[in-house]
């Protein structure tokens, strides 16, 4: 199996968090990540990362602290057993966990061949000394993660790696399935340059030494106790009031703005923070992909027709060498995408791939659009998939004879292609640019333009 490390580049903890890794029969995509520097949010940001994972039940999460190093004669001759089969082919090594034995003695041999290549003067002493502390923490660390990987995300961060065997740990743990982030706020230490080349950077600021709290993980019975706590209102006494008869009235639907509001979906209302949030199934991700078919960037897309009609932004395809999608509770890789069209006066283009998709509705035009209405946009910024903010349209602006609406929801690079919603869940326009010198000056494509572009295809 292939292994690709970090298809996205990361420039947070967050993204960490919020970004997975995939596998099929041919190829493991990872995220080997490591912090560089101490800045005054890295230990924030680990305590937020701790909390988000902590609660998320899609989530298989550990963090250490230290790496315990093997030093009793005893277990060293059991692990010094273990790593001599591995090294003549044995896959049975860990009786206790049959079903993972066979995957980490070939991710292991990997990683030697590999280690052998960088270093072809490495003795065998070294080696073995290597391997078997290798061995031990795997086993000591890693078995509840890698058993969970099916069903789960499945994520490790850790600190106290300053050695080549305390980096080779979680360079393992992302070979075998685990988005692995290394926290080193006093820099890289006695690492090599070459052991470093698949491990991503996110900077963090001047090197200093840092004391990271223990992680406890939260089990099951503290969550539910947590989650009641949070819903339960605060109790009150009780008051007595004495409520005079009303005249019996004849019920009206309730009116929202010039909209009659109905529980029926198919009829036109607004909707509240929550299912806007959930049209984010219908907004994907686009991996922009260079010569050699290695991701360089992403986008976002809109499905538009049920039939796997997308719509995004020309510039977002115009340059690439190939595209894949992704879908927003769906594993799999969409790397079969066809270009029906595009047009880049309007910076728009309609992509296919072969797949069944909910699409959302693109306003009619039936009422003009007004400066300081509420909007939402959906997209995948940074690589952080289907993030969605709100804000408010401030203003109408013609660019090159193109109508654009300027709004205040934040975007970032890779927003391009994505959402911008008005509060009925109707696709008003589509981001296309964010001013970087500015604060939230952030530009879409407007349903006009769109309507023009896609009319035989959009709902």
């Amino acid at each position: 199996m292939e292994i690709r490390f970090n298809p996205i580049q990361l420039n947070s903890i967050s993204a960490f968090v919020n970004i997975h890794s995939h596998s099929n029969k041919e190829q493991r995509q990872v995220y080997f990540v490591r912090t560089d520097g101490a800045g005054t949010k890295l230990l924030s940001d680990v305590s937020a990362a701790d909390h988000t994972m902590s609660y998320d039940d899609n989530t298989a999460y550990c963090r250490l602290v230290r790496l315990e190093s093997l030093s009793d004669p005893a277990m060293i001759k059991e692990y010094l057993k273990k790593y001599n089969d591995i090294r003549d082919g044995r896959n049975d090594v860990f009786s206790q966990y049959p079903e993972l034995s066979a995957e980490i003695a070939e991710q292991l041999r990997k990683l030697l061949e590999q280690l052998h290549a960088d270093e072809p003067n490495m003795n065998e002493t070294a080696e073995r000394n290597m391997s078997v502390q290798l061995l031990y923490r795997i086993e000591k660390y890693l078995p509840e993660l890698l058993l969970q990987r099916k069903n789960k995300h499945c994520k490790l961060i850790y600190s106290g790696c300053s050695k080549n065997s305390e980096f080779l740990f979680g360079y393992l743990a992302a070979m075998l399935g685990i988005d692995t982030l290394i926290l080193m706020p006093e820099g890289k230490g006695h690492i090599s340059e070459k052991l470093l080349r698949n491990c991503a950077e996110i900077h963090y600021g001047d090197y200093e030494k840092v004391t990271f709290p223990e992680f406890r993980p939260v089990i099951s019975s503290e969550k539910t106790r947590t989650e009641q706590k949070r819903s339960e209102p605060k109790k009150s006494s009780p008051v007595k009031l004495n409520i005079p008869p009303h005249p019996e009235r004849k019920s009206v639907p309730a009116t929202i703005g010039n909209e009659t509001a109905t529980k029926a979906d198919n009829v036109r209302r607004e909707r509240s923070y929550e299912e806007l949030a959930a049209l984010a199934e219908s907004v994907v991700m686009i991996i922009i992909l260079d010569e050699t078919g290695e991701p360089v960037a992403s986008g976002s897309g809109i499905a538009v027709h049920k039939d796997g009609y997308i719509l995004t932004n020309c510039h977002v395809v115009q340059k690439s060498h190939g595209l894949c999608v992704r879908i927003e509770n769906d594993d799999e890789i969409y790397d079969m995408v066809d270009i029906i069209k595009y047009h880049p006066l309007f910076d728009l283009a309609l992509i296919r791939i072969d797949r069944k998709m909910p699409p959302l509705p693109v306003f009619d035009g039936r009422r003009q659009l007004r400066r300081g209405e509420k909007v939402f946009a959906i997209g995948s910024p940074m690589g952080l998939f289907n993030s969605v903010s709100d804000g408010i349209i401030s203003g109408f602006r013609t660019i090159n004879d193109n109508d654009m609406i300027q709004f205040t929801a934040p975007i970032s690079h890779g927003s391009s292609g994505g959402a911008l919603l008005n509060s009925y869940g109707e696709v008003i326009g589509i981001c296309t640019s964010g001013i970087d010198e500015g604060q939230n000056l952030n530009l879409a494509v407007s349903y006009k333009q769109i309507r023009d572009f896609a009319s035989n295809v959009i709902k």
